[in-house]
């Protein structure tokens, strides 16, 4: 990302000068990445389709975090016959990072290379999908709302979710473990229509410039998130139900 004088944020990989200072500047590159390359590839190599749109630093961040979670996960399995309260610690841990990272590296590559092939992307300060990753991760829980802006809203949310999830790691309290998991995937939610209206608002102040090609699969978001929506619940369901298993 640049900052031109006026204070604009856009990519400078996708257009020589800021976009809104300069109405006359190109948005869409000469060769843009294809859609269903940009998945495929994300979908066969961990952070290949971020890499493919020329998102380095996002396919790196991709790559380890979905590296970290596989890795945590098959050390789980291979500790369970020996700690099975260390077994499972290990595996729900790398299911919860790894799960949803990969969803979201699956809708962000094929939706990025959309972005970048109608010139939305240049225009765009901030990604929806990231400040959503940001607020549903436990450990970067609140980072989506300093990434899209609104820095005291996510620092506060940050620091209760920190002490909060602490506290019910170490009581045990599986129902405030169960209510900060939806708490979790309702600011991720709210972090995406957040800065998903900036981007549509972006777009439509300067849709005469913007290319329109043929979007066959918005299913791939919609699936993507209705996934990572119906594993959050079940993550919130077996914290509940832990709760009241002693007492059976």
């Amino acid at each position: 990302m640049r900052v031109c004088p006026e204070g604009h944020m856009f990519e400078e990989r996708l257009v020589s000068s800021c976009p809104f200072c300069h109405p006359d500047v190109h948005l869409v590159p000469n060769r843009p990445p294809r859609p269903w390359v940009s998945f495929l590839l994300s979908l066969l190599i961990f952070g290949g389709g971020q890499f493919y749109n020329g998102r380095k630093a996002r396919g790196i961040l991709t790559f380890f975090g979905l590296a970290a979670g596989t890795f945590s996960t098959w050390y789980g399995i291979v500790e369970f016959p020996g700690n099975r309260e260390s077994g499972i610690g290990l595996i729900m841990a790398g299911l919860v990072l790894a799960i949803p990272v990969w969803l979201f590296s699956l809708a962000d590559a094929y939706e990025d290379a959309v972005e970048i092939g109608t010139g939305v992307a240049a225009l765009t300060e901030r990604n929806p999908r990231v400040a959503a990753l940001l607020n549903l991760l436990p450990r970067t829980w609140g980072f989506g709302y300093i990434y899209a802006g609104e820095v005291r809203m996510g620092v506060l949310l940050f620091a209760a979710g920190f002490v909060l999830t602490i506290w019910a790691t170490r009581s045990g309290l599986g129902v405030l473990a169960s209510f900060l998991t939806l708490v979790q995937l309702a600011t991720s939610a709210h972090a995406y229509a957040m800065t998903r209206r900036a981007q549509k608002l972006a777009a439509a102040k300067h849709r005469a410039r913007l290319r329109e090609i043929p979007s066959r699969g918005p299913w791939v978001f919609r699936i993507a998130a209705g996934l990572i929506v119906l594993f959050e619940l079940a993550l919130a369901a077996l914290h509940g139900l832990a709760a009241f298993t002693p007492a059976l």
